[in-house]
């Protein structure tokens, strides 16, 4: 029961970063870092299971994009890779 109850506040803490991230616009990166920071030193398991929720989310949209774009997912990966390190010519 304990598992599941670190798990709902990692969801919880997951959707809180997202609000953030809506309402904060032009200082999202930093808005995010320090509420996920925030949390991190009250509940690390909790920040721990909000940093994997939102990679499976993140998963799950880049999969959606691929399969409607007709590409494979490792190549989107690939693309994302390239512009996020300055190499949009991949």
């Amino acid at each position: 029961m304990i598992g599941q109850q670190t798990e709902d506040r990692g969801w919880q803490l997951a959707l809180g970063l997202i609000a953030v991230w809506r309402r904060t616009g032009d200082a999202r990166k930093g808005a995010v870092a320090k509420a996920l920071a925030e949390v991190a030193e009250r509940d690390p398991t909790a920040a721990e299971q909000a940093v994997i929720g939102l990679t499976a989310l993140g998963n799950m949209f880049m999969e959606l994009y691929a399969d409607c774009a007709g590409y494979p997912v490792d190549s989107v990966i690939r693309d994302a890779a390239a512009l996020m390190y300055g190499d949009p010519s991949s």
